[in-house]
């Protein structure tokens, strides 16, 4: 599995990173809004597949649960930059006439705008501010974003409280012996909602993904120096048989 669920960007605070050495990670996904503002530097993302630059005067906006990573810092020593990540519900609130809209250009040029936002950051939210007026600013950062953002169909999503429950559900039972039944079953709906939701958000089957968070689970092992054989940490992380892994590996 090449992306993972970013379980503690479910946590409804705001989170500001600024420049430090790299901000280059791995893909990922999480209810939470990301935001990248570049005003120096630059860096290869992805998003949902589509290879992006943001460079100097530009911001990339991730919507909820869009795959994203950051592949490559591409500018050189004077940098200037901030990931800043938006709780779920206060980009809701804000966006109430784009209810079934969602971000369908991720990268917006406004150089102005970019030293604005950095500005705002530095006095209102990367300081000990209070949380009413940490707020206050992320809402009007957003705010100011979303002047500039196009929208675009959601596509059949709009049910992002189900998919964290499923996302959690997989996370805490991915050893065991899931189906779609067993997790339709923990959570009250049918089989085919739970997964008509999960591929909306996702775009892959449930099976994929659990398979996924089985394989990173034997890598993890592994790396840490898990002095168990392979064919025991297969069983462990919940396939049925080793055939069922070298298949999932292959894919």
């Amino acid at each position: 599995m090449k992306e993972f669920y970013e379980k503690v960007r479910e946590e409804n605070d705001i989170y500001v990173n600024r420049t430090c050495t790299s901000h280059v990670y791995p893909a990922h996904f999480h209810i939470n809004t990301e935001i990248l503002v570049v005003n120096k530097g630059g860096y290869d993302i992805t998003v949902c597949g589509r290879k992006c630059y943001v460079c100097e005067g530009d911001i990339a906006v991730i919507d909820s649960y869009d795959t994203h990573s950051y592949d490559r810092y591409t500018g050189g020593s004077d940098r200037d930059d901030m990931v800043m990540i938006v709780p779920y519900n206060l980009v809701r609130n804000l966006l109430q006439d784009e209810s079934g809209k969602r971000i369908s250009e991720p990268v917006i040029h406004a150089p102005g705008l970019c030293r604005e936002l950095l500005d705002i950051a530095d006095k209102y939210i990367s300081t000990d501010s209070s949380p009413f007026v940490r707020s206050a600013a992320a809402t009007l950062i957003f705010s100011r974003i979303a002047e500039l953002a196009e929208f675009g169909d959601k596509k059949g999503r709009g049910d992002a409280a189900l998919l964290r429950r499923i996302l959690g559900y997989l996370q805490d039972n991915f050893k065991g012996d899931v189906t779609r039944a067993s997790i339709a079953n923990a959570l009250g709906y049918t089989e085919a909602h739970i997964s008509r939701v999960f591929h909306s958000y996702t775009g892959r089957g449930l099976k994929e993904y659990l398979n996924g968070l089985r394989l990173s689970y034997i890598d993890e092992c592994v790396a840490k120096g898990d002095k168990r054989s392979l064919t025991e940490l297969i069983f462990e992380a919940g396939f049925g048989s080793q055939q069922t892994y070298y298949r999932a590996r292959k894919r």
